[in-house]
Parts: structure tokens; sequence; C-alpha cells
């Protein structure tokens, strides 16, 4: 008879977590990794603070001479204003997570010892993804700070949120009746609200313009979703179409500076109300461009729980446990940017506890799903240092500043058989098709009325 040894219990909690490391976790590898001691823990996090210039004097109008004094006093040297550093405490908070499963007792124990098994993998996959939506809800989760941690750190929805590129006609529409509004009909039957090339420039900019250093590395993720937006992006040209092809086939992971990764895990914010008689109903995924430096995860150091255990009151059955407390904060709001992507609602996808429902209730609307991280959504709209609120009116100028551009594609065949895309910016009148219908099946497909 196979006996359950202290030695099998550790191998098989060590097997689980290789398979965390190996494959479980798309994210850990992405932020920043440590450990804590305790379920709570706190930490400092700086922003940018500037080297100065002194003052210097030229000597006889030849800038190659010169000397230092006050600028105040000829005589008398220059004073150095001491400037003290902004910085916060933030608090990360811990929370334990168990994987649990029954063995029949006719089943293998050596199952366990092998870290290929079906056992440990399902174990090492499970809490894999636990790890990443814990990362993932870290991405624009207000912090806790303070001496005490009774002060709010919200995420930057006014400078770090790209949002879907619809306009925002009325503040009081729910999301769908936002979307059949005839201003957006052509906006999404042109595929612009989606992931857009514009969308990746504008993130790109953004972190580089306000992050610590100048070579981060620089990383985008998002859904299988996003990447099917891109290929009908009418911006991509033929050179970067074969380049994002590369990324649907898994040949390269990198595009316009970023490297992506491709999470079905991510979450957002869905609408199943009535949108004006319009059939279609859609849902908004926030995809999230970052540096490496964005996000702190943590795991309780003697944390790990690990037991195999037989039950004589379910015949000997061996019941399986495994065990662990993390936790993941924001380090740093200038390092990550929320990209609002549109696309349509399915019931099987847009499920679970990543995923917030839109509605007629306050700030619920269309106009808090547009522009809020689904992480903040439902509450009152704040600033980033918790002291000014962002009603209705001035998330809807925010959105509207962000409008996605309409593009007029034609298709050139060069003598190669290469499809060269040249896109011209054009206004557009409304048209009163149903948001959805005739869009392009393909790269280069017309719409009726672009054909006069």
């Amino acid at each position: 008879m196979e006996q359950i040894t202290e030695a099998l219990k550790e191998q098989f909690a060590k097997n689980i977590q290789l398979n965390i490391q190996q494959e479980g976790s798309k994210l850990k590898k992405y932020v920043t990794v440590g450990t804590q001691d305790t379920e709570v823990m706190s930490f400092e996090s700086m922003e940018n603070h500037e080297a100065e210039a002194r003052n210097r004097v030229v000597l006889d109008d030849n800038p190659m001479f010169g000397h230092y004094r006050s600028a105040d006093n000829d005589n008398e040297l220059e004073q150095i204003k001491f400037k003290i550093p902004v910085i916060t405490r933030r608090y990360m908070t811990a929370c334990a997570q168990y994987w649990d499963a029954v063995m029949d007792r006719n089943d293998k124990l050596n199952l366990l010892t092998d870290p290929t098994s079906h056992f440990p993998r399902m174990a090492g996959f499970a809490m894999g993804r636990k790890y990443d939506a814990t990362i993932i809800r870290a991405f624009a989760e207000p912090v806790r700070a303070g001496r005490t941690g009774n002060k709010t750190i919200n995420f930057d929805v006014e400078r770090h949120v790209i949002p879907t590129g619809i306009m925002i006609t009325d503040p009081q529409l729910t999301l769908n009746a936002q979307i059949a509004e005839p201003a957006n009909r052509r906006i999404i039957r042109k595929n612009r609200a989606g992931l857009t090339v514009d969308k990746l420039i504008k993130a790109h900019h953004t972190l580089k313009k306000r992050s610590f250093g100048m070579y981060d590395k620089l990383y985008l993720l998002c859904s299988s979703t996003q990447i099917s937006d891109l290929l009908r992006d009418p911006q991509i040209t033929s050179y970067d179409y074969n380049s994002v092809r590369a990324l649907v086939s898994g040949e390269v992971n990198s595009f316009m500076g970023f490297t992506f990764i491709i999470s079905e895990m991510l979450g957002g914010i869905y609408d199943r109300t009535g949108n004006n008689g319009y059939a279609a109903k859609y849902a908004i995924r926030d995809c999230y461009a970052f540096n490496e430096g964005a996000v702190r995860f943590n795991t309780v150091n003697g944390s790990i729980k690990k037991s195999i255990e037989e039950m004589l009151q379910y015949h000997y059955a061996k019941i399986l446990y495994y065990s662990e407390a993390f936790g993941a904060v924001r380090d740093n709001e200038r390092a990550i940017v929320v990209i609002k992507c549109l696309e349509k609602y399915d019931d099987s996808s847009h499920t679970g506890s990543l995923w917030q429902e839109a509605g007629e209730d306050e700030h619920r609307r269309g106009v808090q799903a547009n522009m809020v991280p689904w992480q903040m959504f439902g509450n009152e709209c704040r600033n980033v240092n918790n002291e000014d609120i962002l009603d209705e009116n001035a998330l809807a100028d925010l959105g509207n500043a962000h409008v996605a551009p309409i593009t007029k594609v034609r298709a050139v065949i060069s003598p190669q058989n290469q499809a060269v895309v040249q896109a011209e910016a054009q206004e557009a009148d409304d048209d009163d098709d149903e948001p959805g219908q005739g869009q392009a099946q393909g790269l280069f497909a017309q719409d009726a009325d672009d054909e006069d």
C-alpha cells in the first residue's frame, strides 16, 4: 500500500510551484516580485525628483568662462534650495487562495510526484490564474496610502485612460444606447472603437513622457479580440499587417515598441440593456499598457500549506490541498495606461469577478463605461489625489477629446501583388445602418457609401 509521507507532500507542493512559474502565470514575470512576512505590508513609492542647474554667470560675454554666484547678489555664493522628494507610503494586503481536489483510492500517488502529470499541472494552472487575476485587479484599483492607510490614491483617469473613441452625445444614456446614437454608428462600422494603431501610439507616448526611465521595457496586455481589431485597422500597412499576423501565430510577440501579452482573463464592463431598438449589445474590455515597475506582487513567507490525506468516510479517497497567500498593488500611476476597447457582448466570455455590469443607475452609464476603469466603476469617480469629483460632464469632455478619426481606405495592388494601404482622414456623414451591420470582413473591404 502506498504511503503518504511528508516528502511526498513537499514534492507535490514543489511541482505546483514549478508549474506556476513555467506556465501557470502569464503576468508574474512582467511585474516586480517580492515577499513579505505579514498579511499587510507598507512600502514607499517615489515620483521623479529632478536635478537642478547651478546659477552660472558668463564672463566677458564668453560662454567658455564663468563663475557661480547667487542670483541676487554678485558677492555671495549660491545657496542650495533643499527640496523634499514626493514619497508616498502604500499598503499591500495579501489574501490566501487555495486549491483542492479529490483522488480516487485507485489513483496512484506517483501521479503527484511527476510535475508533468495531471494533478500538479491542474493545480499550478489554477493558482497561476489567481496570480494573474490579482495582478490585473491591481492595475487600476484604488490604493490605500498614508501613514495609517487612511488615504486613497486613485488611478489617473484624466491622463492615463484612452477611451473607446465613441462620441458621448448624452451623459445620461446607457452604454448600448450611446453606441446606437447616429454619431457612433460609423465609428463602430469602421472598426475605430477597438484596439487601433492610434491608441497604441497614444499609450506609447504617454508612458515615455511620464515614466521614470527612457529604456523601460513596455508591455501591452490584451486579448485575442484586440489582435483581430489591429488586423482590421485601416492604418495597418502591408508590412505592419504581416507583423500583426505573426502576433496571432505566436512567431513574434512585439509590435510598435510593446511586448504583447495575450490573455483572455482581462475584465471590463458590459451592458445587457436595450439600445433604442438595435439588437447588438456591447462590452468594453480594459487593456493595459505598462512598464515593468508598474505593479508589485508579493507572496507571504511561510504561507504555503499543502496536505494529502485519506478520508475514511469517503472510502479512503485522497484529499489534495494547496494554499498560498499573495497580493498585488500598483506602484506607480505614471507607469500604466488603460486602453478601452469595444467588442460585441458575449455572455460566455464577459463574465466573472473581473467584469462589471453597466446600466441605467448612477455611475454605471455609458459615459462612465467609456472612461472609468472597471476597478473603479459603479462608484463616484475622483481624481488621482481623491480630492475632486469627476462628474458625468467632465468624463464626457475627456471621452470626446479622443473621438476616433474616420479613415477611408483604398487598396492599391503593386506589381508584386502586395497590398499597399493609403488611409486619408476625412469627414463623413452619419448613416442609418445598425451598428455592426455591414462591418468590413477583411482589411481592404469597402463600405457601400465609399464606393461613390
